[in-house]
């Protein structure tokens, strides 16, 4: 099949040119219309999506570099101008020859948010977005009030390294690859001292989280969140923005009589629609359905006025097998409770139970030189690579300052779908302390894997004692029987969530509470499939 590619410029209400690739069918008829909006530059698409099936699927495809990114002119300012300029693509292509007036939009990660925020235009049909969302202050840099450090460095650093506005000089940029091959040396600074806060205008913005002045102009510019146009929305449940697409969906399932679909699948940011993710293979069988061509699929089955139904599919992880949704299930929630017990010889051993213990008081030394380093999880890993994902845990529970508390080995399967909560009983020498968290299944092997994790800050009185409860996050995952449920806990995560300045280089004695009145203990939504 042939195409025709061209390329074109679309003229901004105040005088920009957005630059785009435009891959139409060669034919006479005017066909549907797929956006996709980038700041990555309009030919590096490939990785997902490909024009050509795109095309053979009936479709005209626009790849469009956003505002300042390329061959776009303007200012390049994150988020803010893409609820416009989405608007004023989506008129010129309704308004060409060759568009029948039906438009759909796609993308990943920042394309997905440029998918959003077309939603709500006259002429969107449907939106596919991608390990996204359109909350920028909760889901994009933060998570339960901490800065998401890895992310937020390596994009801006990105961004610095391909902004001629805003481009780093070259000796800053071979600096900064020397250092990210040292975590310590390339994250333990403070925040303002990094290169870009000298250069990239929003930076100083996305690292104060009280910028509520900021924050709330951002909100007014991508309000576009609430329509009336079909989705099609993909995650990954190692994914960065995993809780935000899972809110999203639920919005437009609320907000629209449209049908809406989530996928979410065992990946990773950078490992998506792949069987390998991590340490974790998950069989290739399994994801032969679930990719972008399913997508493009369901965008022509409602071109063609063909029936689609709202649905969930959901990969369980640990049984490696997917799962339709098509109600709420029933959940009963199983506390494990934290135990600490002490042998003859004074040994402790840790364990998580199902009945409450004795109180108890287990403890230990938090670092500020020495933090513990990020092991998988959901971490976009850019700088250094390979930080996120399914990973074996070992190395970080041999650590001194990381608490291990783990099961008997299951007699039958325990099924989790939904959020997994901790309740902990906690205090510190230091006024300011963050807990973190990680759930891991540990196989018939004794391989540790993990499975979710999170950080519960704290500002409080030191040495006072308090009950705190976090949300770790969502998941389905089946912890198989001879396996065992873990759970790790320390007090860094380190780049993946920053460290408060009041930490740094700081040391901390912290308790954490056992027992039958001071207890400790995580949530499991379990289910029955």
């Amino acid at each position: 099949m042939k195409i025709i590619l061209q390329e074109v410029d679309i003229k901004t209400s105040d005088g920009e040119y957005l630059n785009g690739n435009l891959y139409l069918p060669v034919q006479s008829d005017k066909v549907p219309v797929i956006i996709m909006r980038t700041p990555y530059g309009k030919h590096n698409i490939n990785t997902v999506f490909d024009p050509y099936i795109i095309v053979k699927k009936g479709f005209a495809l626009l790849v469009q570099n956003v505002r300042g990114r390329y061959e776009s002119t303007g200012i390049f300012l994150p988020f803010e101008n893409e609820k416009e300029d989405g608007k004023t693509t989506v008129e010129w292509v309704k308004e060409q020859n060759w568009s029948n007036g039906h438009i759909y939009s796609l993308g990943v990660s920042y394309e997905g948010f440029t998918a959003m925020m077309k939603g709500g235009e006259e002429g969107v049909v449907a939106i596919s977005p991608i390990m996204s969302s359109g909350n920028i202050r909760r889901d994009w840099f933060y998570e339960n009030h901490c800065l998401k450090q890895a992310f937020v460095q390596s994009w801006s650093h990105s961004f610095a390294f391909t902004d001629e506005e805003h481009m780093l000089q070259p000796s800053v940029i071979d600096y900064i690859q020397f250092l990210s091959n040292d975590i310590a040396k390339l994250y333990k600074r403070k925040l303002t001292d990094f290169p870009v806060n000298n250069n990239l205008p929003y930076y100083k913005h996305w690292i104060n989280e009280n910028d509520d002045k900021y924050w709330n102009y951002i909100d007014k510019k991508t309000n576009a969140r609430y329509w009336d146009a079909s989705g099609y929305y993909v995650s990954g449940w190692y994914d960065i923005f995993c809780e935000g697409t899972i809110k999203e969906f639920l919005l437009a399932v609320n907000r629209s009589s449209k049908p809406q679909k989530l996928v979410i699948g065992p990946w990773s940011h950078t490992e998506i629609f792949k069987a390998t993710v991590g340490d974790v293979d998950y069989g290739i069988y399994n994801f032969e359905k679930y990719s972008s061509t399913d997508i493009l699929d369901w965008f022509s089955k409602i071109e063609k006025g063909e029936d689609v139904v709202s649905e969930i599919k959901l990969f369980i992880m640990g049984k490696n097998k997917w799962y339709s949704l098509h109600k709420q299930p029933t959940v009963i929630e199983r506390n494990m409770f934290l135990a600490i017990y002490t042998n003859s010889l004074g040994d402790k051993e840790r364990r998580l139970q199902w009945e409450e213990s004795k109180n108890n008081e287990d403890e230990f030394t938090y670092k500020g030189n020495d933090l513990v380093p990020t092991c998988g999880g959901r971490c976009i890993d850019a700088i250094p690579k390979g930080l996120g994902g399914p990973k074996n845990q070992e190395l970080i529970e041999n650590r001194e300052d990381v608490l291990v508390y783990t099961s008997e080995r299951l007699t039958k399967e325990l099924c989790v779908i939904g959020k997994i909560k901790i309740q902990l009983v906690c205090e510190s020498t230091l006024e300011q302390m963050d807990y973190a968290i990680k759930i891991v299944d540990v196989d018939q092997d004794n391989c540790p894997i993990n499975i979710l994790d999170s950080v519960l800050r704290i500002k409080q009185n030191a040495n006072k004692k308090g009950s705190y409860e976090l949300t770790i996050g969502t998941i389905a995952y089946s912890f198989l029987a001879g396996h065992r449920v873990r759970c790790e806990i320390s007090s860094s995560n380190f780049p993946r969530i920053n460290v408060q300045e009041e930490m740094i280089n700081r040391q901390a004695m912290n308790k954490i509470y056992c027992g039958d009145i001071k207890a400790s203990f995580i949530k499991l939504p379990e289910v029955e499939i």
